[in-house]
C-alpha cells in the first residue's frame, strides 16, 4: 500500500557512492532509534550489499556500471495534464495496454543501457511490512522516492507521513535540479522577496509558458499581510511532491502578478493547487475553502492535512516506470543474469563448432596426402617394372660388356639400398600420422563431454533464474492487485470505516480513540438498563469491537494518586508529570506546565508549599482540563 511517492530530476554531480552515503546518513539521523540500522560498515565502491538483520535490515542493489552515467535528461510533469504525465501503459478503461514488439525491444535496449542503484530499508512489524524505497536512475537521472507497507485489511489509506529526510539532504548537497525556473526547496517561494527571474519562473509556468513537473500550492496574503496556513510549514511536509508560493502583500503587486500570469490568481480562497498542464495551456487551480463551523486555530492543520491527502492520491493514480521501481530492477538484474548465462553458452557452443572445423580441416588434409602418397607409390611400381626390363634386355649382352654390367650392378645395388631406407622412413611417418589422428579424437571426445556438461549446467542455472523472475513478476501483479482493491476502496464507493480522524492528532497512543469510547460508555451506562434497545446493543458492540481500555480513567486515577506531592512542588512531581507528558516549559512566580507539547494546553500551579485541599484542587483541575 503506497502512503509516499516522489519523482524527482538530479544533477549528474550526484554520483552511486554519494547517492549511497546520503541514504546511509540519512537512516543513521532517522529520529526514531526503532529504525536506526547498527553496525553498517560501507565503504566507497560497494554496490550490493546488505546490512542488519531480517526484521530491520538495508539492502543495496546495482544494475550496470559507472560508465552508463549521463547527464540529467527533461522528466515529465506530475500534474493532471494529459501528454507530459509519465507513461502509464494505462488505456481509459483502466485496463493494462499490451506492448509491440517493437516498442518491448526499444525499452529493453533502454533499459539494457541504464545504470541503476537500489536502495531499500524493511522494517517488519506485527506481521507488517514497511519499505521505503530510493531508486536512483544514473543514466536518465531520475530518483524515485516511495514508502509503503504490505495490505492489511482495515488498514487507513490516509495514514499520516513525514517526508522523508533524503529529501532535505539532497537539497542541501545541491544534487537536485531545478523544476523548470522554479528551485527544488522545502522552503516556500515569497513573491514579496522573490527574484526578478522567480517572479518570472512562477508566471510562465503558471501560464504554461515554462514546462515543469510539480503542481504549486499558492498561499494569498490577507489585507494585514498574514496567510491563513503556515506555509513554511506546509513546504516541509510536502517537499518533493509540490512547490509553495506566499502571493504579494498589496493588491498593485496581486494586480502585476495576475497581467504577467495571464490569468486571474486565486485571491478569495486561502489556499489554491495549481497543477501542469499541456504546454503553451495556464495551470488549472484547485481553490481550498474553511468551514464555517471550524474553530480559528484549526484551520491551518485542516488546510495542511487536505493538501497533502490531496497531492498523495494524485501520486497514487500515477503508474512509476518499471526500472524505477525495487521490483522492476529486481526484474532487470534476473533478465541479464539469465542473458549472460545464455551468452556464455552460446560463446561455449561456437568455440566447439569452430573447433570441430578445425578437425575436420586437418583430417581432410591428412586425407589428400594419403591420396597423394598412393599415386607416387603407384609411379614407382610403374618404374620398378621399366627398369625390370631394362635388366632383362642387358643381361642378353652379359658376355659383351662385363665391365659395363659391373657398374650397373653397383647403381642397382645403391639404388635398392636408398629404396629400402625410403620405405622405412614412410613406415614412420604412417606410424606417427596414426598416433596424431587417435589424440585428435580422444581430444574432440573430451571436448563434447565437456560441452554437454556445460550445457546441463547452464541449462539449470537458466530454469533457476526463470523460476525465480516469474516469483517475482507474481509478487508484483500482487502489489498490482493489492493497489487496485484500495483504490476501489479510496475512489469507488466501498465500506467506510466507522470513524476518521479529523485535525486532531494523539497526544499519546490512543487518546482520541479512548476518549470517543468514554463517550459511548457514558451515554451506555445512563440508558436504561432494564429495558434492552438498538442504541445499547450499538454502543455494546462498538466498546467491545474496539477494546475498551479506559485509559483516561487510569491516567486520572495516576495523577490523584500524586496529588500530595503538588502542596510542596519538587523534581519529584515533575518526573512523574513528564511521564504523563507534562513539560515544564516556563518558570517565574509559578510552575507552568505545558500538556503534549501542544501551546494550547498551560497549566499553572504555585511554587510556595500550601496545604492538602490546595494540591487536591490542582490535581482535580489538571484531569478537567487534559484528561
Amino acid at each position: 500500500m503506497l502512503l509516499y511517492s516522489s519523482l524527482l530530476g538530479t544533477k549528474y554531480t550526484l554520483n552511486a557512492d554519494a547517492f549511497i552515503g546520503l541514504v546511509i546518513e540519512c537512516i543513521e539521523k532517522n529520529p526514531r532509534e526503532e529504525n536506526r540500522i547498527p553496525g553498517i560498515d560501507w565503504k566507497p565502491g560497494v554496490r550490493n550489499a546488505k546490512y542488519g538483520t531480517p526484521q530491520l535490515q538495508l539492502t543495496i542493489k546495482e544494475y550496470g556500471d559507472d560508465s552508463r552515467d549521463a547527464a540529467p535528461r527533461r522528466l515529465p510533469n506530475q500534474g493532471r495534464g494529459g501528454s507530459r504525465r509519465p507513461a502509464t501503459r494505462r488505456q481509459a478503461n483502466g485496463k493494462p495496454q499490451r506492448m509491440s514488439e517493437a516498442e518491448y525491444q526499444m525499452v529493453r535496449a533502454r533499459l539494457r543501457a541504464s545504470h541503476i542503484i537500489a536502495i531499500r530499508q524493511e522494517k517488519v512489524r506485527d506481521g507488517v511490512h514497511w519499505y521505503s524505497d530510493y531508486v536512483l536512475n544514473l543514466t536518465a537521472r531520475m530518483l524515485e522516492i516511495e514508502l509503503s507497507r504490505t495490505y492489511r485489511r482495515g488498514a487507513n489509506p490516509e495514514d499520516d507521513f513525514s517526508a522523508p529526510l533524503l529529501i532535505s539532504l539532497l537539497e542541501d548537497g545541491g544534487y537536485l535540479s531545478d523544476d523548470g525556473h522554479l528551485p527544488m526547496s522545502r522552503r516556500p517561494l515569497d513573491l514579496d522577496a522573490a527574484t526578478k527571474e522567480q517572479r518570472e519562473g512562477f508566471s510562465a509556468a503558471i501560464r504554461g509558458a515554462d514546462d515543469i513537473r510539480l503542481p504549486i500550492i499558492y498561499v494569498p496574503r490577507d489585507g494585514d499581510g498574514s496567510t491563513a496556513v503556515d506555509a513554511t510549514h506546509l513546504a516541509s511536509q510536502v517537499k518533493g511532491i509540490a512547490h509553495v508560493v506566499i502571493g504579494p502583500s498589496t493588491d498593485a503587486d496581486y494586480g502585476k502578478l495576475s497581467r504577467e500570469c495571464k490569468c486571474e490568481l486565486v485571491k478569495d480562497s486561502p489556499m489554491a493547487l495549481y497543477w501542469p498542464t499541456d504546454s503553451g495551456k495556464a495551470m488549472m487551480p484547485d481553490s481550498f475553502f474553511i468551514p464555517r463551523h471550524m474553530a480559528a486555530e484549526d484551520v491551518d492543520e485542516q488546510l495542511r492535512q487536505s493538501a497533502k491527502r490531496c497531492l498523495v492520491q494524485q501520486r497514487r493514480l500515477e503508474e512509476v516506470p518499471e526500472e524505477q521501481t525495487w521490483s522492476g530492477v529486481t526484474a532487470l538484474i534476473l533478465d541479464h543474469k539469465a542473458d549472460d548465462a545464455q551468452h556464455s553458452y552460446e560463446k561455449v557452443a561456437s568455440a566447439n563448432q569452430t573447433l570441430q572445423n578445425k578437425i575436420r580441416t586437418i583430417m581432410e588434409r591428412q586425407a589428400d596426402a594419403a591420396s597423394r602418397k598412393a599415386n607416387a607409390d603407384a609411379d614407382h611400381d610403374a618404374q620398378m617394372q621399366q627398369l625390370k626390363r631394362q635388366l632383362d634386355e642387358t643381361q642378353s649382352q652379359l658376355h659383351e660388356q662385363k665391365q659395363q654390367n659391373i657398374a650397373k650392378d653397383e647403381k642397382l645395388r645403391q639404388f635398392n639400398a636408398a629404396k629400402r631406407f625410403e620405405n622405412d622412413v614412410d613406415r614412420d611417418a604412417q606410424r606417427k600420422q596414426q598416433q596424431d589422428m587417435k589424440a585428435l579424437q580422444d581430444l574432440l571426445d573430451e571436448q563434447e563431454k565437456s560441452l554437454a556438461e556445460l550445457q546441463r549446467h547452464y541449462q539449470d542455472e537458466i530454469d533457476g533464474l526463470r523460476r525465480s523472475n516469474a516469483q517475482y513478476q507474481e509478487q508484483v501483479a500482487q502489489l498490482k492487485r493489492e493497489n487496485n482493491e484500495l483504490a476501489d476502496r479510496t475512489f469507488s464507493g466501498g465500506r467506510e470505516t466507522l470513524l476518521t480522524y479529523g485535525t486532531e492528532h494523539d497526544l499519546f497512543p490512543g487518546e482520541v480513540q479512548d476518549y470517543v469510547l468514554e463517550a459511548v460508555d457514558e451515554a451506555l451506562r445512563e440508558l436504561p438498563s432494564d429495558k434492552r434497545s438498538r442504541r445499547s446493543d450499538v454502543y455494546s458492540d462498538v466498546l467491545e469491537a474496539n477494546r475498551y481500555r479506559k485509559l483516561h480513567e487510569q491516567r486520572r486515577a495516576q495523577i490523584k494518586n500524586i496529588a500530595p506531592l503538588f502542596i510542596r512542588p519538587g523534581a519529584e512531581l515533575f518526573r512523574e508529570l513528564e511521564k504523563l507528558g507534562y513539560e515544564r516549559v516556563r518558570v517565574n512566580n509559578h510552575y507552568v506546565l505545558e500538556y503534549g507539547g501542544d501551546s494550547r494546553y498551560h497549566f499553572t500551579t504555585a511554587k510556595t508549599p500550601s496545604d492538602k485541599r490546595s494540591g487536591e484542587n490542582a490535581a482535580n483541575d489538571l484531569c478537567r482540563f487534559t484528561q
